[in-house]
């Protein structure tokens, strides 16, 4: 039983005590531990409980979590920066991917690169890689990438729907089984 074990742990000790239990437990041992770093739960965890207000609100693997619980996809444009340090815009790059996608949602633009939240996951990735080279072509960014909703957008996600039904602020941790 482990109570946040790397909490206030340098990056390279993490690491190494990361291995240990995931050597641990291929020997197959259970591991019991709680953790407030979702990339703590990607790297060890078999089954992640997610608590709010001390309850249970979702127990399962964490790709069975994001993937029930996980809304679709997040896209990353990056701009493209000139010699001169000159960052051409993202502005009809971000229209077009709105006007084909219809669930397309920006969630954080900077000037250098913006997220958009995709919530179809029923777009084929092949279509999705499609339409972003199209607009890559026409648009003229430097790159992209595309990502798998993660552990802390699922925590945040539940987190919030759980504010909205309680209409108060919640206090959570992560519980990993």
């Amino acid at each position: 039983m482990l109570d946040e074990p790397t909490a206030g742990v340098d990056p390279i000790s993490r690491r190494s005590l990361w291995e240990l239990l995931q050597m641990i437990r291929r020997s197959g041992r259970t591991i019991f531990m709680t953790t407030q770093s979702m990339e703590e739960c990607d790297a060890l965890c078999t089954r992640v409980a997610i608590l709010v207000r001390g309850q249970i609100v979702c127990l399962g693997s964490p790709n069975h979590l994001k993937h029930k619980y996980g809304q679709g996809y997040t896209i990353i444009l990056y701009a493209t920066i000139d010699e001169n340090g000159v960052v051409t815009t993202l502005d009809h790059a971000i229209d077009f991917i709105k006007r084909t996608i219809e669930s397309a949602e920006v969630f954080n633009q900077m000037e250098a690169y913006v997220h958009i939240q995709i919530q179809d996951t029923h777009i084929p990735m092949s279509q999705l890689f499609g339409i972003l080279q199209q607009a890559q072509d026409d648009h003229g960014f430097a790159s992209y990438r595309v990502q798998q909703s993660t552990l802390e957008q699922v925590f945040l996600m539940l987190m919030k729907q759980n504010d909205r039904l309680r209409g108060r602020p919640t206090r959570s941790r992560i519980n990993l089984l």
